[in-house]
């Protein structure tokens, strides 16, 4: 495969898989070898598939920094692709924290809850062809590569005074992506180098904001403010991980710079839910953020903010440690804030789609963290500020006006029995009525036959994606890989912007040859 832009997306038929790790002579992936270092000589004889199936993963603990892995890879059906000595394939690998971060993300309990495909789909879109050692990548530049599921998947090394070889993968500004630090680099096996990493990474197509809401739009109104929040701070190792339960003008969030570039100056916020107090059905929620200032902005003109619906657990304020806060989930929505002339403003940002999922499983609480992708500090009221009754972040749930989408249309989704998935576009699904930034379609009933997936994440009941990403090409249907010749229904709700749902449920067929 071939090196691509950032807006190529190619859709493979693939029948493919994967393979795992694990050897107590493979010292370099123990806990306190956090030096990126390269692999040992005992790997290069053996395939990956080899390699792992030469250890017992499912029932020695001597391999559990793998273990997770492992275990996903024989779930996911890729137990046979990388016995092959011929081919050459580049594999991040993630370890059990990594698995276990992206479980609880995904909104599942155990690996085992996680549907085959959605493994088969995550484990193939971190692999790219050909062997890439880090020092084939250029210091500085971001490569992008076509993954085995037609997807984009970054590189870029960096090089420091005491080490230039540092990987990062999706470490890219272009997407809204979830990058990391390559923990352990350069595994040679006969068919394939590994990259492992410690967190889950993904990259995420950037999309147009919805349009703001009229400023005449006669809507009802409530609130929920924040209940607790707490900042995570990041030191230079994993062990300085620190939970500060901010007072004064230090609840502040930066992208980082070594190892976990999700996990430093993170926010963790908290907020209850209940029913809204008027009568009518919630059109929207939006959480509101109160940005006091931005310092160290010298060369950059905004900072990009990222908010994550995190996993449901609860957690103390007072005592949480980083073990106890709640593993980043999903992407909810994004915004900019500018570097110069916003200190001491409101922001809003799009949280519908956690609190409606909330409500629908009978949730009292929704936990949401917030990142920047952007170098500069920025700082946001909370509730330990000398100001937070004027400042602390809330919830903003407002009603539902009357639609303004005039038409969907739909055409059935074929997949055939020779690929795992199949791209819906809108070829397959298109309202009018709004622009495709504006058009919203959620989630009414999880699929029987097969799970739908955006951006590489299962769409779960009441999640939801936009007409601009079917456009993109970013939602998919994954079929269960035991089933062929049937059918099944994508059940939709469909909202425009100002927050009007069409009237009509929408049913959208998936035939299965």
């Amino acid at each position: 495969m071939k090196k691509l832009g950032i807006t190529s997306l190619k859709l493979l038929s693939i029948s493919l898989l994967l393979l795992f790790i694990g050897c107590e002579k493979f010292k370099l992936l123990k806990d306190e070898d956090m030096d990126l270092v390269p692999a040992g000589e005992n790997t290069k004889n053996a395939t990956f598939a080899a390699f792992i199936k030469s250890n017992d993963y499912q029932q020695s603990d001597r391999y559990s920094q793998l273990k997770l892995y492992a275990q996903a890879v024989r779930l996911a059906g890729l137990e046979e692709f990388l016995d092959n000595p011929n081919d050459n394939f580049t594999i991040v690998i993630f370890n059990d924290d990594a698995m276990n971060s992206l479980i609880t993300g995904y909104g599942y309990t155990s690996l085992e809850e996680v549907p085959r495909p959605v493994l088969r789909h995550f484990i193939l879109n971190n692999i790219i062809q050909h062997k890439y050692q880090v020092a084939d990548f250029e210091v500085g530049k971001d490569e992008g590569f076509e993954s085995l599921t037609g997807d984009s998947l970054f590189f870029r090394r960096e090089s420091s005074t005491t080490n230039p070889y540092v990987l990062r993968v999706n470490a890219v500004s272009r997407y809204a992506s979830a990058s990391v630090t390559v923990r352990s680099r350069d595994l040679p096996f006969k068919n394939a180098i590994g990259h492992v990493v410690p967190m889950p990474t993904y990259t995420v197509r950037s999309s147009s904001q919805k349009d703001p809401k009229p400023d005449d739009l006669e809507l009802s109104k409530d609130s929920v403010f924040v209940e607790k929040d707490v900042l995570l701070q990041f030191a230079s190792s994993q062990a300085g991980y620190q939970v500060i339960n901010p007072t004064g003008d230090n609840f502040q969030t930066k992208m980082a710079s070594t190892i976990n570039n999700t996990g430093t100056r993170r926010l963790y916020m908290q907020y209850k839910i209940r029913e809204p107090e008027f009568e009518e059905r919630l059109g929207s929620a939006t959480l509101m953020l109160y940005h006091t200032r931005t310092s160290n902005a010298s060369g950059v003109s905004e900072s990009l903010i990222n908010v994550y619906a995190d996993a449901y657990t609860d957690w103390e304020e007072s005592t949480t440690s980083y073990s106890d806060l709640p593993a980043m989930g999903e992407l909810e929505s994004s915004f900019s804030i500018p570097s110069t002339g916003n200190s001491n403003k409101w922001f809003a940002s799009d949280v519908s789609r956690a609190v409606l999922q909330a409500f629908e499983n009978n949730q009292d609480f929704v936990n949401i963290g917030v990142w920047s992708q952007s170098s500069p500090n920025v700082y946001f009221g909370h509730l330990g500020h000398a100001n937070a009754a004027n400042n602390k972040s809330y919830i903003l749930f407002e009603s539902t006006p009357e639609t303004i989408i005039t038409n969907v249309t739909v055409n059935a989704v074929n997949i055939s029995s020779a690929d795992f998935f199949k791209v819906i576009d809108k070829t397959n699904l298109q309202g009018t009525g709004a622009s495709d930034k504006n058009i919203s379609y959620f989630l009414s009933e999880d699929t029987q036959k097969g799970v739908v997936l955006v951006n590489g994440r299962p769409l779960r009941k009441r999640g939801s994606f936009t007409q601009e990403q079917l456009r993109q090409g970013v939602v998919k249907y994954l079929r269960n890989l035991d089933v062929q010749h049937t059918t099944d229904e994508i059940i939709l709700e469909v909202q425009d912007f100002q927050g009007g749902f069409y009237p009509e449920i929408i049913t959208l067929p998936v035939q299965i040859n």
